[in-house]
């Protein structure tokens, strides 16, 4: 127990009645991240806004310890009191919850918003947990209690259909109960394992179980003389065959002292309107909210006169069916189904009336019965179908969005939607608004039928014009063209594979651009430097398609002037010798001979 002894356990923002401007909440609210795994950490921070006066917090926050791990060097105030000035924190780690609170050690005080406190979590396996604030305590300097609301948290690591679902039962002998889980399941495997955390009795030793593999178990609390009626928390943790974990939120109980409390809980009526002589199907949930283990009747009735729903003994009811439940234990429920033959019913609206019988020394039986009503007609509507989608004109691999929020039903309501995309795929759907998308081009016929209350149906369809996007491609020539030398762009390889190319848009990269119908066109660069030519082109839907390709312009080859220099050295060396070559070429034999000698 935390030594701020002035908290008492009063569970202020869970119970009130009232909205306040002042939040407690878990941040962030939600963390769903499958790619979390055993071992990893995960942190949260409780978080305050818009108090004023604050002087001192407490904090009982509960998660599953199956799938989360902590302890007290893992839990760290927040800097949000600490503006006041000195404060003094207090962490206590028990079963399935962390206690932390902190008080500023002079007369001051804080206003605002910020941080309270931030825990660090080590996952252990996968699964699902509600980050539950179960206790929330705000006080000012003068210890008065400051109004708020508050917000709980969770964490998952796991796709849905693979949690276990936990649910139990339980039966008071006093003070000696047992708690039977064995309606908990698993959608997708088996549960194996049962963890129990008892609560609510400052003299109760034993506040949890081990995991264990039978679903039932006894625990007795700690006496009173004489009995009287208590109140406790129970929790329950399940795991499945594939070591993921859920649990329910935190349950009270009665113990004690026997009570006896019989809910009808839920009742409905499909369809909502019936020709006479039709018959109706009718649900009821009956629950036991009491802790013995009950057995009674549930009957159905309809009203013979007007219904006076301010004092229903005022009105005259007709027996219809009687079913028989036995065996019933604290907190289970039990779903039934009768028939409503509609024969004899005049048209108009009619109430039923599903009433479970008074068990034994029961209370209070103001709950004990519910009320629906239906309409017989002479005649049913079926409903009308409607649809628009968007957009107009969709193209391959773009969501499309089908729209049937217009049908209706006039004497119901419309209860489901039957799409058929006209590409082999179908999807049945009870909300009006879908998206689909579309694998290949062509003309589809895309049909919708509804449903309504009474299980009627209409139909309707149109037809979708799904366009291919136009396929832009093209060459040019030479490969690496000069400065001032012309270039041929080619399109012709560009397609469209539902129509015809109309037009191509050249950007040249050099701020001239070029709109012409023919796939070919030429260009001269001025500069040499790289140059990004994009292509676009319009296909006969108005549809575009755009690629680009970057081209490489080399100058011009230019003569080095070390070339020429060493020319003209080249002439001047030769040039007498050429010119001797020349003179000897002339000079008769004779003398060569006479010159040789």
């Amino acid at each position: 127990m935390l030594i701020l002894s002035t908290f008492s356990r009063v569970y202020v923002g869970k119970t009130q009645d009232f909205q306040s401007s002042t939040d407690v909440y878990i941040d962030p609210p939600n963390i769903i991240d499958l790619a979390k795994t055993p071992g990893e950490n995960v942190t949260v921070a409780i978080n305050i806004t818009n108090v004023e006066g604050l002087n001192a917090w407490r904090v009982i926050l509960r998660y599953n310890p199956v799938l989360l791990y902590t302890n007290s060097t893992m839990v760290t105030q927040g800097s949000f009191l600490k503006r006041g000035g000195s404060t003094y924190f207090v962490v206590d780690i028990s079963e399935d919850y962390v206690e932390l609170g902190a008080l500023l050690t002079s007369p001051s005080w804080v206003d605002g918003n910020g941080t309270l406190a931030t825990i660090t979590f080590r996952i252990q396996t996968f699964g699902e947990s509600v980050l539950d604030l179960y206790y929330t305590k705000l006080l000012d300097l003068d210890l008065n209690l400051i109004p708020h609301d508050v917000q709980d948290g969770y964490f998952r690591n796991v796709d849905p259909t693979r949690i276990p679902v936990a649910k139990f039962t339980y039966f008071a002998q006093a003070y000696n109960v047992t708690f039977n889980a064995s309606l908990s399941y698993d959608p997708d495997g088996t549960v194996q394992k049962y963890k129990w955390f008892w609560g609510g009795n400052q003299y109760d030793s034993i506040r949890e179980s081990p995991l264990a593999s039978d679903p039932i178990i006894w625990h007795k609390y700690p006496e009173t003389s004489p009995p009287k009626e208590e109140n406790a928390t129970v929790r329950l943790i399940v795991v499945d065959n594939e070591n993921i974990t859920s649990s329910v939120n935190v349950s009270v109980i009665v113990f004690g002292v026997a009570k006896h409390d019989i809910a009808a809980t839920y009742l409905r009526a499909f369809p909502s309107s019936v020709m006479s002589g039709q018959s109706e199907s009718v649900n009821v949930t009956v629950t036991n909210m009491g802790n013995q283990i009950e057995s009674f009747n549930v009957t159905v009735y309809r009203n013979v006169t007007e219904t006076d729903y301010d004092n229903i003994t005022n009105t005259q009811w007709e027996a219809i069916q009687t079913q028989k439940v036995t065996g019933l234990a604290g907190f289970e429920e039990r779903t039934l189904w009768f028939v409503v033959n509609t024969t004899g019913f005049s048209s108009g609206m009619h109430v039923i009336k599903a009433e479970a019988d008074t068990v034994q020394n029961e209370t209070d039986t103001s709950n004990n019965f519910k009320l629906y009503s239906f309409e017989v007609t002479a005649f049913l509507y079926p409903p009308a179908a409607w649809f628009s989608y968007s957009p107009s004109a969709p193209k391959v691999g773009e969501t499309l969005v089908f729209n049937a929020t217009q049908s209706f039903d006039a004497d119901g309501e419309v209860t489901g939607y039957l799409w058929d995309f006209g590409d082999d795929n179908v999807s049945e759907v009870s909300d009006p608004i879908v998206v689909h998308v579309y694998g290949s081009h062509g003309t589809f016929n895309v049909s919708l039928t509804v449903f309504d209350s009474d299980q009627l149906s209409n139909a309707t369809w149109q037809l979708v014009k799904v366009f291919a996007k136009p396929v832009a491609d093209f060459t040019y020539s030479p490969t690496s063209p000069l400065v001032n030398e012309q270039v041929l762009f080619n399109a012709s390889a560009s397609s469209d594979p539902d129509g015809s190319i109309a037009g191509f848009s050249w950007d040249f990269g050099d701020g001239n651009i070029t709109n012409t119908p023919d796939p070919t066109v030429t260009h001269t660069y001025a500069t040499p430097e790289n140059r990004t030519v994009t292509l676009t082109v319009v296909d006969s839907d108005g549809l575009t398609s755009t690629l680009a390709k970057t081209v490489l312009i080399k100058d011009a080859p230019k003569t080095s002037i070390f070339l020429y220099v060493f020319a003209a050295i080249a002439i001047v060396a030769v040039a007498p010798l050429l010119f001797y070559l020349k003179r000897r070429k002339r000079v008769p034999a004779t003398t060569m001979l006479l010159d040789y000698r």
